[in-house]
């Protein structure tokens, strides 16, 4: 029976898109490769949870601690230097015994890992790539371990990883940009494939029947509302193309602007300035209770400066949302008919975008939703698994 190895920096019981992106990846290989075991090794502790059954999987909790006396500094070295090391050496004794056909690594988010696996391991393994904090954060963030962290990315991504997917197209591209230097040579060495996230089943659920009156629309946003999420989330963009609206169209709109972070005082204060929209901050909700405020909004914005294949903007569609999405990297796939796509950072157009929205019947609306979950549709645990198993034939025909 075929051994596979999975390394997920994040997995459950966390509620995050990047948890829920890798469980689907996992489910969706365990239905396409019939014949394999599959072994899950995470950081991420169970705590009090019950651990997650899936059908020939097997997960590894790789929870290392500090000593209990160690100072910080000392804890923030272990953390980011010597756990890493013991971890590796928790895979390579476990890859000693299963002799594993292949492994996966979920993001390069974790690149200290890589690094201690010997040569064996790596020239077998497929690393997926997802989001902006292995890519743009870690190319152009100039803080000293951001610095550090893109060393070790370039390094592995030139030297010692043959085999690259990413959720997007536009992943693999900035790859070969950035990291790979449009260097022909040495793109030419590596394997490039397209991997999208896929929908955990639970998650697509059907759109609440709940319409708020026909002279408002509720308009939902979600992102993170620190320094570096309020960058790319454009959550100013939003606020810009609102203001720029007319009073009457302002009174028809009710904005959910759903994050956390050291910049949320900021925008609640910029939002005051903006009259007769309706706004509403919603600091934290676990999962579910997002879905259900997504599942009975009227419309999804998105006004992403920069993104790859955001999951919350994958769920707003299973939900039946009509979107506003802007067209930076992986969105510009999710609109075809079920909402408007804008050129990012650009608010005369997100306002128009939202103007248009404004001016549709319900009866417009709902067929935005049906087309949102047709096009959802495509993104299943089945279809990314079975790509996954396609990439991963490779390491079988390739020189490694």
């Amino acid at each position: 029976m075929k051994r596979i190895a999975f390394y997920c920096c994040d997995f459950y019981p966390n509620q995050s898109g990047y948890s829920f992106a890798f469980q689907a990846l996992v489910i969706g290989l365990s239905k396409a490769e019939e014949d394999s075991i599959i072994d899950v090794f995470t950081p991420v502790e169970l705590n009090n949870k019950e651990e997650l059954r899936i059908e020939r999987v097997r997960i590894f909790r790789l929870a290392v601690s500090p000593p209990k006396m160690m100072p910080r500094f000392g804890k923030l070295f272990f953390h980011h230097f010597v756990r890493p090391f013991i971890q590796a050496k928790q895979i390579e004794k476990n890859e000693n015994i299963n002799k594993y056909s292949y492994c996966v690594f979920e993001s390069i988010d974790d690149p200290l890992v890589l690094t201690a696996l010997p040569n064996h391991i790596l020239k077998k393994t497929i690393v997926r790539i997802h989001a902006t904090s292995e890519t743009e954060y870690a190319l152009w963030d100039n803080k000293l371990f951001q610095r550090f962290r893109r060393g070790l990315i370039k390094h592995h991504l030139q030297k010692s990883i043959r085999f690259i997917a990413s959720t997007t197209q536009y992943y693999l591209e900035f790859v070969k940009k950035w990291y790979l230097e449009e260097n022909d040579l040495l793109i030419a060495e590596k394997r490039f494939f397209v991997i999208p996230n896929a929908l955990l089943s639970e998650i697509a659920r059907d759109r609440g029947c709940f319409s708020p009156p026909e002279s408002v629309r509720h308009f939902v946003t979600l992102g993170r509302m620190d320094a570096r999420g309020v960058n790319q989330k454009g959550f100013d963009d939003i606020l810009g193309a609102l203001a720029n609206l007319s009073d009457s169209e302002r009174t028809r709109v009710k904005l959910t602007l759903i994050g956390a972070g050291n910049d949320r005082d900021r925008l609640i204060s910029l939002s005051q300035k903006i009259s007769c929209v309706e706004f509403e901050f919603i600091e934290r909700l676990p999962n579910d209770a997002v879905a259900s405020i997504v599942a009975s909004a009227d419309c999804v914005i998105l006004a992403s400066r920069y993104e790859g294949m955001s999951m919350f903007a994958m769920e707003a569609l299973a939900l039946g949302a009509p979107v506003i999405y802007s067209n930076a990297g992986g969105l510009r796939m999710l609109v075809e008919g079920n909402g408007f796509s804008y050129p990012a950072g650009n608010q005369t157009e997100l306002s128009d975008a939202i103007r248009r929205m404004l001016c549709l019947t319900q009866e417009e609306l709902d067929s935005m939703s049906d087309q949102s979950r047709r096009i959802i549709s495509k993104y299943s645990v089945n279809y990314s698994g079975l790509q996954l198993k396609t990439f991963s034939s490779l390491l079988n025909t390739s020189q490694l």
